[in-house]
């Protein structure tokens, strides 16, 4: 899955970029829509069923502020506001790693790393 993860990273950024290079508003891409054609690909395509079902309710349920900081409107925002979307994926995928490394020293009986014991 980190391919798909570079993949969506890229596709974030992508909509920065491309925004950035028009004039006409019109022409612009939405970070909510944006969003959205991110979680309908990974409700569609994500093969882990357990990991397509966490994103979706994180989705859905706004975590990381993601109903308040993208907006369905690309005439009404700035760089600033397109640079939230690459932002919110990158406190979600940060979420995904600690929400795995939790469950992985359960299942070893592990302490959790830390940044103490992480370089040891």
């Amino acid at each position: 899955t980190c391919g798909l993860w570079t993949l969506f990273h890229v596709m974030t950024l992508g909509v920065v970029e491309y925004n950035s290079r028009q004039d006409d508003y019109k022409d612009m891409i939405s970070t909510g829509d944006a969003a959205n054609h991110l979680r309908d690909y990974i409700l569609r395509f994500f093969a882990c069923d357990e990991c397509r079902k966490n994103f979706v309710t994180s989705y859905d349920n706004c975590d990381f502020g993601r109903c308040d900081r993208l907006g369905h409107d690309a005439d009404s925002t700035t760089l600033e506001h397109w640079k939230e979307l690459p932002l919110w994926l990158w406190e979600v995928h940060n979420a995904v790693n600690v929400r795995l490394q939790k469950e992985k020293a359960e299942r070893e009986h592990q302490p959790l790393p830390t940044v103490e014991n992480q370089w040891q």
